[in-house]
């Protein structure tokens, strides 16, 4: 085909923790040992063979250019669950989001794509494990990489070890060129894939209903083959429709069954394998959990909705919901194929066929293009974020045309900050009633941490930091340093109306409500801050021309240069009582 389709890279790590062991169907091998060849192959515009050659790691190293020096260590980063800093665009890398990768060395994957006749504008690359998952790339990211992306490497060095030694190999790397600001580390981010490649190579890992990008999932390791597609001959992809719409791709496809979420089904026809229709159907069948554990709502199936999968050339079988799950799992003998005897399917049945124990044979059809998700009863998923809750929670089965009120609650020091219904803003408020519910709906709330004031002033002679209107959020504590400025001290701290004492720092602990904070100050020589010279006062006179002392020794050496010379205040001459 040439029309170019969507790549979506979606890292199914997370799903594993939840459908490992729910399929009845074998899964496919998500280990595999290190690679020490690998076969290049070029497909020319009809998908034939133009020319292959397979190479080891030593003949790479022997003929080709060395990538790396293998003491300059290469790193990506994983997700940064952090909603409001998806991209990381300065690359802090939060958590244990920074991934060393080590010290590499390797072969551009532009030198291996020439053994075989290279490629040009219009063509793809894909770069494909021995487990089955894989990358794909334009040929423009591996012939003209900007420094910020580096060359895509292909590496069977890592840290003193050559692959089949080490354990990961051979193994993908960006080389990027420009190092991290704040220290220099090379590091391929988030913001380097944004800016770098285009939206379909774009690697995501998905906690619930967020996508966080991912640039770890694309240094794909135990790499055994490349292939070279001219003019953009491989990929497919179906449709997906539901409570939300998706597309899912070849490459997306594949790199879930080797993740683990694949079967086999063998019939008189041989062995089939792919992956069981109920994963794919809780990828859309609500909006609240799209990927990872809990991603198919086994209570939604349980209540009843229709499962229509349809062909390329209109022909269609439906299935309800409930056939999906069996033994309290999704069902393994409903299986959505893509090879036969480990082969691509016949051009009849390509690029995918229905089959399973739980398929009847004339429903069986191929050629599948979409998947359509409807009927859905009456259903309403309830959910909530931190610093409150709603009630009823999670999933709410009211009767047929039934009416269902939700009431939201703040913790204590939070406040409502919005509820949403079916994805659209109702505002900040504390119920909702659904009424004649006939079909699937959600409400989620959501809260922030309620804020307190704390006013804080000083006057002529110091400063208190921070100052202002400074707010501090519920239960939260906040410092505040008090300085004197030169020829000044402290004469006392006010906190809400009452004295604190001549303190520098004040800490207000536990904020629960509105407060106020002023440091007053006095000169160094008024000592107990009556603005009159008397008893108990440090009036300096009588000091000498060129008298000597430290920088700074007294307030009237206002050089400060350690002796009393023009411009400084040599005599005060204030009189007994004289106020100011």
């Amino acid at each position: 085909m040439n029309i170019k389709l969507a790549r979506v890279f979606v890292v199914l790590a997370l799903i594993s923790s939840a459908l490992v062991g729910i399929f009845n169907a074998a899964t496919a091998s998500a280990d595999a040992p290190p690679q020490t060849s690998l076969t290049v192959t070029k497909y020319d515009a009809d998908g034939n063979i133009a020319n292959t050659t397979t190479v080891t790691y030593q003949w790479l190293e022997a003929h080709l250019a060395v990538q790396g020096d293998g003491i300059t260590h290469y790193y990506t980063e994983g997700p940064t669950f952090d909603p409001n800093n998806l991209w990381d665009p300065t690359e802090i890398c939060p958590g244990d989001s920074l991934k060393d990768k080590g010290a590499l060395k390797g072969t551009d994957l532009k030198d291996l794509c020439d053994l075989v006749g290279g490629a040009a504008h219009g063509d793809t690359v894909k770069v494909l494990a021995a487990d089955g998952y894989n990358d794909v790339f334009d040929a423009e990211n591996i012939y003209s990489p900007v420094p910020r992306q580096g060359p895509i490497v292909i590496c069977w060095y890592k840290d003193g070890q050559y692959t089949g030694n080490w354990t990961d190999g051979m193994l993908l790397a960006f080389f990027t060129t420009v190092g991290r600001a704040s220290d220099g580390l090379l590091i391929f981010g988030h913001q380097d894939m944004h800016d770098c490649l285009p939206e379909s190579d774009w690697h995501y890992y998905y906690d619930g209903a967020i996508q966080y990008p991912s640039t770890d999932g694309l240094w794909v390791k135990w790499i055994n083959s490349i292939s070279i597609y001219t003019g953009n001959t491989t990929g497919w992809s179906i449709q997906l429709h539901g409570n939300r719409n998706d597309i899912v791709d070849q490459t997306w496809f594949e790199n879930g069954i080797a993740c683990q979420h694949g079967g086999n089904y063998t019939d008189g026809n041989g062995t089939w394998g792919g992956m069981p229709l109920g994963f794919l159907c809780g990828l859309v069948d609500d909006t609240t959990n799209i990927h990872g554990p809990g991603a198919f709502n086994f209570d939604l199936a349980r209540a009843g909705y229709d499962v229509t999968v349809i062909s390329g050339d209109g022909n269609t079988t439906t299935f309800p919901s409930t056939q999906l799950v069996k033994n309290g799992s999704i069902s393994g003998d409903i299986l959505v194929a893509n090879t036969l005897d480990g082969n691509p399917l016949p051009s009849d049945q390509y690029p995918l066929k229905l089959v399973g124990a739980d398929v009847p044979g004339n429903q069986t059809i191929g050629n599948i293009s979409s998947i359509v998700l409807s009927n859905f009863p009456p259903f309403i998923q309830a959910s909530d974020g931190s610093g409150g809750s709603i009630s009823p929670y999670g999933n709410v089965q009211p009767s047929p045309g039934g009416n269902v009120t939700f009431t939201i609650t703040p913790n204590m020091g939070y406040h409502i900050s919005g509820v949403t219904v079916d994805g659209l803003s109702v505002g900040a408020v504390g119920n909702y009633t659904f009424y004649n519910v006939a079909g699937y709906h959600t409400i989620a709330a959501s809260f922030l941490t309620n804020t307190c004031v704390i006013t804080a002033s000083a006057s002529a002679g110091g400063s208190i930091s921070p100052s202002g209107n400074v707010t501090v959020g519920y239960g939260g504590n906040q410092t505040f340093t008090i300085a004197a400025t030169y020829g000044y001290r402290i004469l006392g701290v006010n906190v809400d109306g009452s004295s604190g004492g001549a303190v520098s720092t004040y800490t207000f602990i536990n904020v629960a409500t509105a407060h106020t904070i002023a440091a007053s100050f006095t000169p160094v020589w008024n000592l107990n801050g009556d603005h009159v010279c008397n008893i108990g006062d440090v009036v300096m006179i009588g000091l000498h021309w060129d008298e000597r002392g430290t920088p700074g020794w007294i307030p009237e050496d206002v050089s400060p240069n350690g002796k009393i010379d023009i411009g400084d205040v040599v005599v005060i001459g204030l009189h007994w009582g004289e106020t100011w």
